[in-house]
């Protein structure tokens, strides 16, 4: 059966250089695995020796290839269309009391921090209210991450490596916990903030099919 890993979340090239070979030990009993990338490969990854001699194992796709229009133009077209009535309440009426007071419902309270520390990143320094621009920017790209979230739970991606959780991949984690707590315990999520640490998000049923986190 093949095995599907999603790598994303904002990695640098150097950080790439180690993902990769943990990548490579973690799947090493795996003969059909695909490796997913949000972006391109660079050629700094693709020329090194050690990095090319791990990746001629796998399978290598880009992100874009989850998505039937590989423009981002109509991609986020088709997703005003789709959740115009969201957007619209997000822009011009989701503000910061919102969210203090919004505590009950998990999904949707990190739904709205991704929405508003994006939208607040994205102001000039010293403003502590976004302005409407930015707030429709921020929701777009929170709502485009969840799509990309959508693509990896359908591909049925069992494993998931984040660089960062923050802005709008704190959206994409949190659908996919979502997801993987409701409907698919067995999958792995994990995400990192630096070398030093792999944080494990996920129910490992079957660690034992894991080596390189059995020994940590």
């Amino acid at each position: 059966m093949k095995k599907k890993i999603y790598i994303g979340g904002g990695f640098t090239d150097d950080q790439l250089i180690w993902i990769i070979p943990i990548i490579a030990n973690l799947l090493k009993k795996n003969e059909n695995v695909e490796l997913i990338f949000e972006n391109k490969i660079s050629k700094k990854i693709t020329k090194n020796k050690i990095i090319k001699n791990y990746l001629k194992k796998f399978k290598i796709r880009n992100q874009s290839e989850l998505f039937f229009f590989k423009s981002k133009l109509i991609k986020y077209f088709l997703i005003c269309l789709k959740n115009i009535f969201e957007i619209i309440l997000f822009t011009f009426f989701i503000n910061r009391s919102d969210i203090l007071s919004n505590k009950k419902n998990w999904y949707k309270l990190q739904k709205l921090h991704s929405f508003w520390d994006l939208a607040l990143n994205l102001s000039k320094d010293g403003e502590i209210r976004p302005k409407i621009i930015n707030k429709f920017y921020s929701i777009l790209k929170c709502l485009g991450s969840i799509e990309l979230g959508k693509k990896i739970y359908y591909e049925n991606i069992s494993i998931v490596f984040l660089g960062h959780t923050v802005y709008s991949n704190r959206a994409l984690l949190a659908f996919l916990r979502k997801k993987i707590l409701k409907f698919i315990p067995k999958q792995l999520l994990i995400y990192t903030n630096n070398i030093q640490n792999l944080i494990i998000l996920g129910i490992l049923f079957h660690l034992k099919n894991f080596p390189l986190l059995q020994k940590n």
